[in-house]
């Protein structure tokens, strides 16, 4: 199980990695949450980015005001709670001017719970007036019923149109891909090895004649492309990286497979993953080669100084004392020398040094 962030630093962090021009840090944006259920994570989000206004989406009336109710006690200002569904928000987003300002972040998790085909439309057809040019929609959902049905999928897609010599090929890239799903499903490894040593490739594609053939992702895809939204990363931060992510047999073909319309379809494969966390970034966004630009903001520790970190925090009615020894030693770290990767791009020891390096 992975789980992603959707913060808005880590949203565009990761969107960075593609050359998307990050907001400048300390700037004011606007971040909202389609079917909020986590009210308590939610408003600990909007205090911890102060300088963002937050604007929740409840389905149930009463769960609305008792969002409203908690976040009054906990005295977040810069948070507000909407009773609206899915296929309320665009209607109401073009005929009320003060229902919402224009976006900076849209976030909607599903993984959970599956929109329907008319809801996950209606979002799209939100994000894509709702949004800023280069806003972010961060969005979790089932990628497949099951990994296999991904398998079932490709295998009707590429092995159809493929000679013996290629078909034996492809069994062999279906074996290096699938390292991480042939570990728990023996019978298809073992199906796979047979139909090689046979010189047989129809001998394993034949068992993927009948059965469901599902790529949610692709359908994202088709679905986000043509509402004018370029795929900007994933929220779990490890997958945008292939040699962090995918088995080192592998690499190679996924990286060549980079322009092929169903490389994010082969990447659920190879990573063995039933969820996606999808980042799209609308479109025209501002983009940028230089690495100081995109990266420098980012930071590790703490950026204020040290004498303006509050040594207590006050909360309904309570206090949380930040000086006992514990505490004071971990802000000294934080705040003694916080570093970003801009800091280390300018640095002279650095220079001379290309970005990819």
């Amino acid at each position: 199980m992975t789980t992603p962030s959707t913060s808005p630093i880590s949203l565009s962090y990761v969107t960075s990695l593609r050359g998307v021009k990050p907001r400048t840090p300390g700037k004011a944006f606007t971040y909202a949450l389609v079917d909020c259920r986590d009210v308590d994570a939610f408003i600990g989000l909007a205090a911890s980015n102060p300088e963002g206004q937050f604007y929740g989406f409840i389905r149930d009336a009463v769960g609305c005001v008792n969002a409203w109710e908690e976040a009054r006690k906990r005295e977040v200002p810069n948070v507000r709670f909407t009773n609206a569904t899915i296929q309320d928000l665009l209607p109401r987003f073009t005929k009320d001017t003060s229902f919402l300002p224009k976006l900076d972040y849209l976030v909607c998790d599903e993984s959970e719970r599956a929109l329907s085909d008319a809801d996950r439309n209606a979002l799209f057809d939100f994000a894509s007036t709702a949004l800023m040019p280069d806003g972010l929609i961060s969005i979790s959902y089932q990628a497949n019923p099951d990994v296999t049905s991904t398998l079932r999928l490709l295998v009707r897609d590429f092995a159809p149109e493929m000679n013996v010599e290629q078909s034996m090929d492809l069994l062999q890239e279906i074996k290096k891909l699938g390292k991480l799903f042939f570990a728990t499903h023996n019978d298809l490894a073992t199906a796979l090895d047979r139909a090689w040593a046979n010189k047989v490739p129809d001998q394993f594609f034949d068992k993927f004649d009948k059965g469901e053939a599902v790529s949610r992702t692709f359908d994202t895809i088709i679905s986000l492309r043509p509402r004018g939204f370029v795929y900007a990363g994933d929220g779990y931060l490890p997958h945008n990286y292939v040699e962090l992510a995918v088995p080192k047999e592998a690499q190679d073909i996924i990286v060549g497979c980079r322009t092929n319309p169903l490389y994010e379809t082969i990447k659920d494969f190879t990573l063995n993953r039933t969820v996606r966390h999808d980042i799209w970034c609308r479109q025209n966004a501002t983009m940028s080669q230089n690495p100081v630009e995109l990266f420098g903001g980012f930071s590790y520790g703490i950026t204020q100084s040290r004498n303006t970190i509050p040594t207590r925090f006050e909360a309904e009615g309570k206090s949380i004392a930040l000086d006992s020894k514990l505490y004071t030693t971990l802000i000294d770290l934080l705040s003694m020398m916080p570093v970003s990767i801009g800091d280390a791009l300018i640095y002279p020891e650095c220079k001379g040094f290309t970005a990819d390096q």
